[in-house]
């Protein structure tokens, strides 16, 4: 997925038009994967690590951060 977005990036990048219906078809497709590993990183932020830190806190062991408060 990353090699196809950094090619997708450069295409774009070097054009001297509009981006074409195909290259506007692959860049939804990219977005749309993107966007279900965001929410797939979400749910183990949210629930895999808070279960672990549950865990690890009734172990005496300190917390793992995730970048909340």
């Amino acid at each position: 997925m990353d090699d196809k977005l950094i090619d997708l990036v450069n295409v774009v990048a070097i054009a001297d038009a509009a981006p074409t219906l195909q290259t506007r078809q692959v860049s939804d497709e990219i977005l749309s994967k993107v966007d279900g590993e965001i929410k797939t990183l979400d749910a183990i932020v949210n629930e895999d690590i808070a279960a672990l830190n549950v865990a690890l806190k009734s172990a005496g062991v300190e917390l793992l951060g995730t970048g909340k408060a």
